[in-house]
């Protein structure tokens, strides 16, 4: 038994899992802020955190937070592990509230949008987005007169910014667009949805050639859900453009995400059932493969509160599931789409630090670079005071090798710890990493219980490419065994720990 605990107290400590488990590393969460709005939907469908395209350390995270005066766009320049004291103020009167939402350009550059009163609101927060100094001026860029909410993009390969915005009951100013070109200097508007539809909610991200897609859920309708994509003049709807014909009533927790630029994923809340609709673009033809993701009697409709990341071929699900009768029990739960073998891993539980109660309100980055080696998650938790605590876990993922979608490329100069070559290896195996910058390093050796097997650097090196070889032996000079083993490098500012196998 004390083995047992040993080796789960190492995993959490180095972010190790066992050679063979099925389980994502899911390192302990940390607090972000305290927010006063304790009714945010973090989520359905608004992506709220944002990733630097190179530097992935960079972080960030766009809440609601009624009333305060800098908390709204919180950063990190850790990878998550620790947060700025203070945050940025994004709205002219404080009125950001858990309808913002948020988006970046391959520059680092964010923009938001937060519904104020009637208006729409535009901010820019221009790189490297640590005061509000480097906010840029509040338009209002959409005014209806009543409620209006709005999510963002922007277009892969030219930086386009997207505003898609609805007024609930309002059938004509459903749903409409507006796109700048120039940071928001100047718009373009027209309509998306042709349907006029008084009730909807909307959501977008980039899909065939990192054109924007719409995703539109009609509420109370057997129109259920559908899409329409941007041909270059206007929305145009293909003739798969109908997911799901069916009325979910007002159970409106969704999320939408694209692998490698082609494979189209929904994943909705409905009853009792968390439901995953996906298929190729094949041409905007063919039909829509479907099943049940997970299912509750705890958990229903709008409580099934969805989000999610893709990272490679892989899309990085997180939802709200209510494990018993109690609201304190319910947790954030991630499960993974693996898209070359067409299959769900097993669902596992994220919100792991002992304070974690009354979880609600997940939210991502909608797509983490192909050469980042982690996932970012962010929920509300519930310590039973009037205020919410948000916090992060960084999912632990090794970096993939294709683009994730149109227009990303990767740049050097950020910090980077490649896989081991070969893998496995006998009787030795050559480690590589990048370094933007000169700076002091250690690069370990652990064993599958977390020992400390050898040090293979501890040194100050310059910018650059560099890579050191290990030939299986201990800090003895003694062979060790087979089995798994793990290296980690780490800097001042950044940690990386990967998995290897010594194979005789």
């Amino acid at each position: 038994m004390k083995n047992l605990i040993f080796t789960v107290y190492t995993i959490l400590l180095f972010g190790l899992i066992p050679e063979g488990s099925s389980a994502q590393v899911v390192q302990t969460p940390v607090k972000v802020t305290i927010t006063r709005e304790t009714g945010g939907t973090m989520s359905i469908p608004r992506w709220k955190a944002f990733m630097h395209p190179q530097n992935h350390n960079l972080l960030w995270l766009g809440l609601g937070n009624w009333g305060a005066t800098g908390d709204q766009l919180m950063y990190s320049t850790d990878s998550g592990s620790t947060w700025n004291s203070t945050g940025i103020m994004i709205s002219s009167n404080y009125s950001s509230d858990y309808h913002t939402s948020l988006a970046g350009d391959a520059s680092g550059n964010i923009y938001t949008v937060s519904p104020d009163g009637g208006n729409i609101e535009f901010t820019r927060i221009e790189y490297p987005g640590r005061t509000t100094d480097d906010a840029g001026p509040n338009q209002v860029i959409h005014s209806t007169g009543d409620n209006p909410r709005a999510n963002v993009m922007v277009q892969p390969g030219n930086n386009r910014v997207w505003v898609f915005t609805r007024q609930g009951e309002v059938a004509s100013e459903n749903v409409r667009y507006e796109y700048t070109d120039n940071g928001g200097s100047t718009w373009h508007e027209g309509t998306a949805d042709p349907t006029g539809f008084n009730n909807v909610r909307i959501g977008s991200m980039p899909y065939v050639n990192g054109n924007p897609a719409l995703v539109v859920l009609y509420i109370n309708s057997t129109m259920g859900y559908k899409y329409y994509l941007w041909n270059g003049t206007a929305f145009e709807e293909k003739p798969d453009a109908q997911i799901y014909a069916g009325d979910v009533n007002n159970d409106r927790a969704f999320t939408h995400n694209v692998l490698q630029g082609n494979y189209f994923h929904l994943v909705f809340g409905f009853g009792n059932n968390l439901y995953h609709y996906w298929k190729p673009y094949n041409n905007g033809t063919g039909s829509w493969n479907h099943s049940v993701v997970d299912n509750s009697p705890y958990t229903s409709g709008i409580d099934w509160e969805t989000t999610s990341s893709a990272h490679g071929d892989k899309l990085y699900l997180f939802y709200r599931k209510q494990i018993a009768a109690d609201a304190a029990s319910a947790e954030i739960i991630m499960r993974v789409w693996s898209q070359t073998e067409q299959s769900w891993s097993a669902p596992q539980t994220v919100s792991i630090h002992p304070e974690n109660t009354t979880n609600r309100h997940p939210n991502t980055a909608m797509q983490v670079p192909s050469g980042c080696d982690y996932i970012p998650v962010f929920w509300y938790s519930d310590l039973g005071s009037s205020d919410y605590q948000v916090y992060c876990a960084k999912i632990m993922v090794g970096p993939t090798d294709a683009p994730d979608s149109p227009g990303e490329s990767k740049l050097p100069g950020i910090f980077e710890l490649h896989q081991n070559r070969p893998n496995p290896f006998n009787p030795e195996t050559t480690i590589a990493f990048s370094l933007p910058e000169r700076t002091e390093i250690s690069l370990d050796i652990f064993d599958i219980l977390g020992r400390h097997v050898k040090t293979l650097a501890d040194q100050t090196l310059a910018v650059g490419e560099h890579s050191f070889t290990w030939t299986g032996t201990d800090s003895r000079g003694n062979r060790v065994g087979s089995g798994v083993y793990f290296y980690r490098l780490k800097t001042e500012t950044y940690t990386s720990t990967k998995r290897m196998v010594l194979l005789k």
